[in-house]
């Protein structure tokens, strides 16, 4: 997420991804089919970690729930 958060989706390019993991361009694609999978894993992740530590508790707007329901599609 560091490189997403750092980069944006669009300024994010594979080689940005493999450097920072550390695993081959091959490595990568073999766990997943492209970026936005990855930017989607990460932020589900992320996501489940803050409800699991009630910090989405209180949070109850119209953004957030849009962001949910794009992340669990």
């Amino acid at each position: 997420m560091r490189v997403f958060t750092e980069c944006g989706h669009d300024g994010t390019s594979l080689q940005h991804l493999t450097q920072a993991s550390g695993l081959s361009r091959s490595s990568v694609y073999h766990h997943i089919e492209s970026k936005e999978q990855l930017l989607r894993l990460g932020l589900e992740r992320a996501l489940t970690n803050d409800q699991s530590e009630g910090r989405w508790e209180t949070l109850s707007c119209p953004a957030h729930n849009k962001l949910v329901v794009e992340m669990r599609r």
